[in-house]
């Protein structure tokens, strides 16, 4: 794609004060959230009525709002997401920052004028992932963090904005892959409550004890280097951070883009907050030990003196325009001041007549110094014209007033928005009615595990798409081929992949990510939607049917009431047994304690402060999984999941003898043959939580 503008520098805004101190500070843009279904909602966010106003005040200075969105939804949010909109739509919002299919769906249909922006939390880093983003409907697209800059050059090439975080605090999990929160704590960061339990001490064998945390990103040195490549907006981290650390970092994304970056400043930010400093290992190809850190006591030393000299960065305005003034004053007739600026102008009488002067008369050369007076404002002196009348006095206390109020009239003007048009979307959703009887999906990790037999309720059959094409050639047409929900640099491999499996008669793929799905589509494939799609709402399942998926396994953060309410939809399945993949990583844990060749069987996982231990499922592709310190079983309560069209047995590292008789187990459920509660220690995940 090609670009010649500067990129943008867009900052958080957790509160009004951290908004005023970005924009202040040099920002271009700002996100924001209100009070619900965004993914910071610990954060201050803002009410309608500050929305507004900050809105008005961002506008005003020709700096652009987007709006966060960014969060999955259920049926019975559906109607909130809408009047969110709407009142999005009422004010004039830039953008919209989005991550569940549903939610753009009923954008698309409510107000396609909107423009909408693709959240990182919807996993994307390949360009077919971006084809798809783009037919969509999405204008620009928020890329994952673990992205090398071979990578990111590969995406630039798709014809989509592309923005990137340069800033801030690291997930150690690719956004919109993470379920540890949700599972472990009944915090959901897909629904912007995340607890960070990778903060807590976790450790992995000749680890440090906190090995799922990352120092924070920051690549702010590289943004000429960003800039030349094409990236169009850079995205600072923080929410949740305190004023004076947005002021700072924006104020370092100016300096750099000016050429004025120094060490002193990278010294400040890491005072403000850091852990065990900065890093840019996902940018530099670099992932391991080096990017792991913690918070430590002295990342904070000497911050009260800091915060206090940054906050002048924010104490007075920037001047975002440069204003043109004509000054009129003749005898016997009001004062008048003509003010222009960003294509706005206004036309402003005085209520007081000018008289003869006395003594002093006000000379052209007087008036153009007292109108130069814009300090405090917005505006800057641009070209100054003056036609005054001989032997007038004016009184300047006038002429300051005249200044005053036709800079206030100019930026109403340059704070109004026209609103987009907004039309209510009918919600009503028929319910769903399954026509066959409930089956089994069946995922195994090794081709060990693929039973010689399978009952003849299992109806797909899912196997890695890397496994030899000997065992893809000696199963029935029920089989799919499991896509890596990481595929960082290896797309071009694996759509070779798939258009093999397809020449030996392989014809559907399962894809957890849209990344995944428009690859397989492309290679001729049908799709079955994996869980990392996050899906949890009839529109969700609407949009997934628009977008050619032929089913999906719904998101394992779905709870059985909100399941049960699901509409009319494309045939769906459930994560139903096995141990949960909680965290899709590419910095694997276990290298912060010793390398891959170190690496055994017996040491892939990781250990909580409680003793209990998480697999680590190694692909040796550029993500592993992080499982589920137990399984989730679902085998005596499949009748109350009455809404699924399937259960997922999802097969990691158990036997193949466990495999025949787990499997047996789900199958004489589907019978209707009673079975009994599981034996050991077992989850039921979200199914009759709320998170």
């Amino acid at each position: 794609m090609e670009h010649s503008h500067r990129a943008q520098i867009l900052a958080p805004a957790g509160s009004p004060e951290a908004l005023r101190a970005a924009v202040c500070a040099g920002a271009d843009a700002v996100y924001l959230g209100g009070k619900a279904l965004n993914a910071r909602v610990r954060a201050g966010n803002f009410s309608d009525e500050e929305l507004k106003a900050a809105a008005e005040y961002c506008h005003t200075r020709g700096v652009k709002i987007y709006l966060t969105l960014n969060t999955i939804l259920s049926d019975a949010q559906l109607p909130e997401a809408e009047r969110c909109l709407e009142r999005a739509c009422a004010i004039g919002i830039d953008a919209l920052i989005l991550q569940d299919i549903g939610l753009i769906s009923l954008v698309r249909r409510a107000a396609p004028g909107m423009e909408i922006h693709a959240s990182t939390q919807m996993s994307v880093h390949t360009r077919a992932g971006l084809r798809l983003l783009k037919d969509m409907g999405f204008c620009r697209a928020v890329l994952a963090r673990e992205m090398s800059e071979k990578e990111l050059e590969r995406a630039l090439q798709e014809d989509i904005e592309i923005e990137v975080f340069v800033h801030g605090a690291q997930c150690m999990c690719v956004s919109g892959q993470c379920y540890m929160s949700a599972m472990i704590g009944g915090r959901s960061g897909n629904r912007g409550a995340c607890a960070q339990p990778c903060r807590l001490p976790f450790s992995v064998p000749g680890g440090t004890g906190h090995d799922l945390s990352l120092k924070d990103l920051s690549v702010l040195d590289e943004l000429g280097v960003l800039e030349k490549m094409g990236v169009d907006s850079f995205k600072i981290e923080g929410r949740m951070k305190r004023p004076e650390y947005v002021a700072a970092a924006v104020d370092a994304c100016v300096k750099s883009l000016e050429g004025r970056l120094c060490p002193a400043d990278m010294n400040t930010l890491r005072t403000v907050f850091s852990r065990s400093g900065f890093t840019k290992g996902y940018l530099e190809g670099k992932p391991g030990r080096e990017m792991f850190g913690t918070r430590r006591k002295e990342d904070a030393e000497g911050s009260p003196p800091v915060l206090r000299e940054l906050k002048k960065l924010y104490e007075k305005e920037r001047p975002r325009y440069s204003v043109d003034l004509h000054l009129i004053l003749h005898a016997d007739a009001p004062a008048v001041l003509e003010a222009s600026a960003g294509g706005k102008s206004v036309r402003i009488a005085s209520g007081t007549l000018p008289e003869p002067a006395l003594r002093v008369a006000l000379t052209p050369e007087r008036a153009e110094a007292q109108l130069k007076k814009c300090g405090g404002t917005i505006f800057s002196p641009g070209q100054i014209s003056i036609q005054v009348g001989e032997g007038l006095s004016f009184p300047l206390s006038e002429l300051n007033a005249l200044r005053r109020r036709a800079f206030e009239a100019l930026e109403r003007q340059l704070g109004a928005r026209d609103s987009i048009l907004f039309s209510p979307v009918d919600l009503h959703i028929p319910p769903h009615q399954r026509t066959a009887r409930q089956r089994l999906w069946l995922r195994a990790a090794d081709r060990a595990q693929i039973p010689q037999s399978l009952p003849s309720c299992v109806e797909k059959l899912i196997l890695p798409c890397h496994f030899p094409d000997e065992v893809f050639a000696d199963l029935p047409a029920g089989v799919c081929a499991e896509i890596p929900r990481g595929l960082f640099g290896i797309e071009e491999r694996v759509a070779e992949r798939l258009r093999r499996l397809y020449r030996l008669g392989v014809r559907e793929a399962f894809a957890g990510t849209l990344d995944g799905v428009r690859l397989a589509q492309e290679c001729g494939m049908r799709v079955l939607g994996g869980f990392g799609l996050n899906i949890c709402n009839t529109f969700a399942l609407r949009e997934a049917e628009r977008l050619g998926i032929s089913a999906c396994v719904l998101s394992p953060e779905i709870n059985a009431a909100a399941l049960n309410h699901l509409g009319a939809g494309i045939p769906t399945g459930v994560f139903a047994y096995g141990r949960l993949p909680v965290m899709s990583v590419r910095n694997c844990p276990l290298k912060n304690g010793r390398t891959c060749a170190a690496c055994t069987p017996e040491t892939r996982f990781i250990t909580d402060r409680k003793g209990c231990r998480f697999p680590v499922e190694c692909f040796k592709n550029p993500c592993n999984d992080i499982l589920n310190c137990v399984p989730l079983r679902m085998e005596d309560k499949l009748g109350e999941l009455r809404r699924a069209d399937a259960f997922l047995l999802y097969f990691t590292g158990e036997t193949p003898v466990e495999v025949q008789e787990i499997t047996a187990k789900y199958a004489q459920a589907l019978d209707g043959c009673p079975v009994d509660r599981p034996a050991g220690a077992f989850t039921r995940g979200l199914f009759y939580r709320q998170v």
